[in-house]
């Protein structure tokens, strides 16, 4: 996998990153800052850009002869922790691999492009997410700059391409081709363990869920602020009641950062010292915050009787 990622997939950052620029497709955060263009004139802008969506369009059709004439005949593609890549052989060899292998799915932002004269230079943040053979996922972020040479029959053309990873890339994952349904499968289990946490009257399990900030507002009690009180209310019910909750998920949604999920839960309980259960269902408004990758935790959590 990891020499799929970088000898592959690093390479064609930037080219998927641009022809997502050059079809105005907008960034998905307000954390990205818009793209810095210095030298060089609008229709300069416009044909290195060109370069990168002719890339994209050989990938797709599998044109590996095709995208290789997009490379300077000395370029050289350096990714991080592998050896260079240099001269249009080797580079052969590289594509031929993707195009014939599983695909990354990129997701891309052109943070800057300067044109000095038949020179070009091209920085972009990138998010990658790599599917392995045993099916589990992982986000890769990199920062790639890229230098174009503009040659005499008027095509920009890739000359240099450095790679090296970088924290910094979550601000993309709402960009990745299928992203709303990955965050909302993520999220489903996520509300799905808390769930499940709750039944086991676990509050120490619990605290994964809550942030330091968590506001909580269960019906007919005070607002409790952060998990140093959620704690206290949660825990005496748990050391005198065994607790069995059955949710209704009805509506789950994600936006950017933050997502929503309403539903009806049965709570019932019955107490540990004997006696009958008694149950209660109530509906409820959770606020999940993501705060790393697939790591979404509960802002604000609300319910009242269901009627």
């Amino acid at each position: 996998m990891r020499q799929n990622v970088t000898a592959a997939c690093l390479l064609s950052l930037l080219c998927l990153a641009a022809t997502a620029h050059a079809q105005g497709v907008p960034p998905s955060s307000s954390s990205l800052a818009p793209t810095r263009f210095s030298g060089g004139n609008d229709k300069e802008r416009a044909a290195v850009l060109q370069t990168t969506k002719r890339w994209g369009e050989r990938l797709a059709a599998g044109d590996v002869e095709g995208m290789l004439d997009l490379y300077e005949p000395d370029a050289i593609i350096f990714s991080s922790g592998r050896p260079a890549v240099a001269g249009r052989d080797a580079i052969r060899a590289v594509l031929a691999r993707l195009v014939n292998g599983p695909r990354p799915v990129n997701a891309m932002h052109v943070e800057e492009l300067s044109i000095e004269g038949p020179t070009a230079f091209a920085t972009l943040l990138s998010a990658s997410r790599v599917t392995g053979a045993d099916g589990t996922s992982r986000t890769v972020g990199s920062r790639t700059v890229v230098t174009f040479r503009r040659g005499g029959d008027g095509v920009w053309r890739f000359a240099r391409d450095v790679d090296m990873p970088t924290p910094d890339a979550d601000v993309l994952l709402a960009r990745l081709p299928g992203a709303r349904e990955h965050d909302l499968a993520v999220l489903r289990q996520i509300h799905d363990d808390w769930i499940a946490a709750y039944t086991a009257g676990n509050v120490d399990a619990l605290q994964r869920f809550y942030l330091d900030d968590t506001v909580l507002m269960p019906d007919g009690r005070p607002t409790f602020r952060g998990w140093s009180q959620i704690r206290p209310f949660f825990a005496p019910g748990f050391e005198r009641f065994n607790y069995a909750a059955k949710a209704d998920l009805q509506t789950l949604e994600v936006s950017g950062d933050l997502a929503t999920a309403k539903g009806v839960v049965t709570v019932t309980l019955t107490p540990k010292a004997g006696g009958e259960p008694v149950s209660r269902s109530l509906r409820y408004l959770i606020v999940f915050k993501r705060v790393a990758q697939d790591d979404w935790r509960i802002y604000l959590d609300m319910d009242n009787a269901a009627v």
